[in-house]
C-alpha cells in the first residue's frame, strides 16, 4: 500500500489538516498519537452519517458522555432501539458509536430491517484497528465487522500503532496509508524496569508514589486479582475492564471492580 505522510504541528488537531476536516475514504491512518482528535473529527466535523466501531465499551461511554447527541450501542440497547433511532427526526448528520458486537447483532440488522441504504449512506470508522488482529484469538466476535467493512463505499480504519493488514482487499479497493508525522518532539521519557519479581518492584513503586494515584495496565484479570491480594491493595484500589470480567472478579469476591472509567482509587488497574 502507497504510504502518504502529512504533518502534525503541536497544538494541532487532526480536523486542522485534513482536507474537509475528515478522513479520506479507503484510508488506514496511522495517527502515531493518541489525543489527536480522529474519533472526534468524525462525530463533530465530519458532514456525513457514521458508524464509528470502538473495542471497548468504556470508551464509548466517554465518547456518548462527551458528545450526547451520539447514538452508542453496547450491551442493554437493544436492535429495536437503534431502528427507533434511525427512524427519528435528526438535526444535522446521524452519529453512531458500536462495539464489534454490537455492529454486527444490532445495528446491521435494525439498518436492513429499515432499509436504511448503509453501504451507500454511513461512513465506517473502524477505531484502534489493531485490536481486530489482537484479540481475536479470544474475543473472536471483534472480527466480525471486517466483511460488511469492504461493502461500505466510504470506510477507513485508524490507529495509533497499526498493524499492517495481510487481507488483499485492502490492495483491492485502492487503500493507502496516511501517517501523521509530528514537527515536533512527541516522545515522553519512560522509566524501564527488568525484574523477575514483579511483586517486590511494585512494592517499591507503590512506596514511591504513594501521594500520586497510580495507573496500571495489565491484560489478565487473574494476575490483577493476585497483584491486589500480594500487595494488600483491598481497600485501595479499582479494577476496570469489560463487563464480562466485572462479573468474573465479583464471583472471586473482588467487588470494586466497573466497566465505567468513573472515580479513581489510589492504584487502579486497568485492562
Amino acid at each position: 500500500m502507497v504510504e502518504k505522510t502529512i504533518e502534525i504541528k503541536r497544538g494541532q488537531v487532526l480536523s486542522d489538516i485534513l482536507p474537509n476536516k475528515e478522513i479520506p475514504t479507503n484510508t488506514i491512518l496511522n495517527k502515531t498519537l493518541t489525543g489527536c482528535g480522529a474519533t472526534y473529527g468524525e462525530i463533530v466535523h465530519a458532514k456525513r452519517h457514521s458508524i464509528i466501531i470502538e473495542p471497548n465499551v468504556p470508551v464509548i461511554l466517554g465518547k456518548k458522555a462527551e458528545h450526547p447527541f451520539l447514538f452508542a450501542v453496547y450491551e442493554g440497547i437493544t436492535k429495536e432501539d437503534v431502528k427507533a433511532y434511525l427512524a427519528g427526526e435528526h438535526d444535522g448528520y446521524r452519529k453512531i458509536i458500536t462495539t464489534p458486537e454490537g455492529f454486527d447483532k444490532k445495528v446491521l440488522p435494525a439498518m436492513y430491517e429499515t432499509h436504511t441504504p448503509m453501504y451507500d449512506d454511513y461512513f465506517l470508522l473502524l477505531d484502534e484497528c489493531e485490536k481486530t488482529i489482537q484479540d481475536v484469538g479470544y474475543r473472536g466476535d471483534i472480527y466480525l465487522p471486517v466483511e460488511d467493512f469492504f461493502r461500505f463505499k466510504n470506510k477507513a480504519m485508524v490507529s495509533a500503532t497499526p498493524i499492517l493488514p495481510s487481507d488483499p482487499r485492502f490492495e483491492e479497493n485502492g487503500f493507502k496509508i496516511l501517517k501523521l508525522v509530528p514537527t515536533y518532539d512527541s516522545r515522553i521519557e519512560l522509566t524501564l524496569c527488568t525484574t523477575n519479581n514483579t511483586v517486590a518492584v511494585m512494592r517499591k513503586l507503590l512506596k514511591r508514589l504513594e501521594n500520586e494515584t497510580v495507573c496500571v495496565f495489565l491484560n489478565s484479570t487473574e494476575t490483577i486479582l493476585s497483584l491486589i491480594y500480594a500487595l494488600r491493595l483491598q481497600g485501595r484500589s479499582r479494577v476496570f475492564c469489560s463487563e464480562k470480567s466485572v462479573r468474573k472478579l465479583k464471583q472471586m469476591n473482588f467487588t470494586d471492580a466497573s466497566e465505567t472509567l468513573d472515580e479513581l482509587a489510589p492504584v487502579n488497574f486497568l485492562t
